[in-house]
């Protein structure tokens, strides 16, 4: 019998294989000379033994069924020669003819003529392991992309993180290739420059080169112009991803390099993406919508854009809703917006009552600390009173101590209702809410993406398109305005009522009706309050 020896190394796991193929080899021959036993050929492979068509292994399987002898093989485990069910099975098979009578590993050898449920295992074991070490890479390189990192290697001007958290790591900047490359995208952009004029530019005027310190080829700056990369965006899998790297230029700019290279252009996650998305589900089949435009070409107009939102029916329901124009939804948001819009005039009352109350509430308020405060004096001094009681010995240890921890925890509960009435500033709040309702519907129609998705998500959630109509769940100060829109008309005479009469000497009205206008700006301002709004 004559033995041969199989070295494998996955090429995937160059970096992070703990055996590399020089140790291999030094298992093989130290294991072969304390057998007494020759290897007369070697046999090698830097391929994953998930895969089929390793050269090393098929060369390997010929010599074994070309040799007029058993063979022996020594390898430094099971897993080395096999991680798939057919080359497993190539293996056992010639183990059951007797063209391989022995296999020695590190851990465990496998004889001729013992049973082969052991090898079987091995194997199997083997081959689960990269079934699952495949999905655990899938999963972590899906949740990557999903976080906005880049897997792949770092185009120019940009360095990958080698130390950061597995599944996390970012790509920043390079100090001294991203200025340098974001130029020549500029500079592109302006429509001035060829790209071989630019390259003599970079090499002769800027002194600009490649890593490997020459100039920059021509095939690497067409490559840098078409890299979606540097406008934040990445492609994987066919698929356009939003990156969460820093971007040299704007994805219309981008675009833009696209048309004066004459290339076709992909639809970019933010050239259709508009302020509803994320937002808007479809009342009919509960899936997201979604928005997409056409271009449309008249002689008349030229090339004109129109933008639709459409059902992604991805929940797979039955789903009936159509797609419509975005300006028809946009029209029903400015409706809604107008329903809790407020007049110059009763905003203006509606602050100075709110200011004419949270005055009042800081005296009430102020009063309240001045209470807490003589409390706490007084049990500071209800302490010093229990401490010589103590050093007279007319109270025992156990009583004092008792006492002592009823007195600190009523002192604790006393500092907390202090703070608790510190907290915050009323009218601030109710200001910015003023100031936010005064500016949202211009920001909704002339605003950028970000102000218009900020209006969206203060007003109100849950926004749903049912047959064309938009339905909202308003956040509760905006469900005060509308519901009670006919007390916030530009002239309310319950309003002017009280002040005439206060300017004539009167006496104030109080009808019901002027009882229930009380009523409503006291709910609008309580809810105000209670309502965790975010504006800015």
């Amino acid at each position: 019998m004559k033995y041969v020896a199989y070295i494998r190394k996955s090429t995937e796991g160059k970096n992070r294989q703990v055996q590399s193929i020089p140790k291999q080899y030094e298992w093989v021959k130290k294991e072969a000379e304390r057998r007494g036993v020759k290897i007369s050929l070697f046999f090698e492979d830097s391929k994953s033994g998930h895969k089929l068509g390793r050269e090393g292994f098929e060369k390997m399987v010929k010599a074994v069924e070309e040799s007029k002898v058993p063979i022996g093989i020594i390898t430094w485990k099971i897993s080395r020669l096999s991680r798939n069910p057919i080359d497993e099975g190539i293996i056992k098979y010639a183990f059951m003819r007797g063209k391989i009578r022995h296999i020695i590993s590190r851990d465990r050898e496998y004889k001729e003529g013992e049973s082969q449920i052991i090898m079987g295992v091995d194997f199997g074991q083997a081959t689960q392991y990269s079934i699952n070490l495949s999905k655990d890479v899938k999963d972590g390189l899906h949740k990557k992309i999903e976080k906005g990192y880049m897997p792949n290697r770092a185009p120019y001007g940009y360095l990958n993180d080698k130390y950061g958290e597995k599944g996390r790591r970012k790509i920043f900047p390079d100090p001294v290739y991203f200025k340098l490359i974001q130029r020549f995208l500029k500079e592109y952009l302006k429509g001035i420059y060829s790209v071989p004029e630019l390259q003599k530019m970079m090499t002769n005027d800027w002194g600009i080169k490649s890593k490997g310190g020459k100039p920059f080829a021509l095939g690497t700056l067409y490559k840098l112009l078409e890299n979606r990369f540097y406008c934040g965006e990445f492609v994987y899998n066919g698929k356009i991803r939003q990156g969460k790297h820093k971007p040299m230029i704007s994805v219309v700019e981008f675009e833009r390099i696209q048309v004066l290279l004459g290339k076709p252009l992909k639809t970019s996650v933010n050239k259709y993406k508009n302020h509803y998305s994320g937002c808007i589900t479809c009342g009919d089949c509960q899936s997201t919508i979604t928005g997409y435009s056409k271009v449309k070409k008249t002689k008349v107009k030229g090339e004109t854009v129109y933008h639709y939102l459409k059902c992604t029916r991805s929940k797979k329901n039955p789903c009936n809703e159509k797609n419509i124009g975005r300006k028809y939804i946009d029209n029903q948001f400015i409706e809604l917006l107008n329903s809790i819009e407020l007049s110059k005039e009763i905003t203006s009352f509606l602050i100075k009552a709110f200011c004419k109350k949270n005055k009042q509430e800081k005296k009430e308020i102020e009063y309240k600390k001045r209470q807490l405060r003589k409390k706490h004096t007084e049990l500071e001094t209800e302490l010093e009173t229990l401490a010589k009681k103590l050093s007279k010995g007319i109270i025992k240890d156990d009583l004092f101590v008792t006492m002592n921890r009823r007195i600190e925890k009523e002192q604790s509960d006393l500092r907390k209702q202090v703070v608790d009435l510190d907290s915050g500033d009323n009218f601030q709040k109710i200001n910015t809410f003023f100031l936010f309702l005064k500016r949202a519907k211009e920001k909704f129609i002339n605003g950028t993406l970000h102000e218009k998705k900020k209006v969206l998500t203060t007003i109100g959630s849950n926004f749903v398109l049912k047959e064309g109509k938009l339905f909202v769940d308003l956040h509760k100060p905006f469900v005060v305005l509308q519901k009670h829109r006919k007390h916030f008309r530009i002239r309310n005479e319950q309003i002017e009522l009280d002040n005439n009469r206060y300017e004539k000497g009167l006496k104030a009205d109080l009808s019901n009706e002027f009882e229930t206008w009380c009523c409503v700006i006291e709910r609008l301002r309580t809810s105000i309050l209670n309502c965790d709004l975010i504006i800015s």
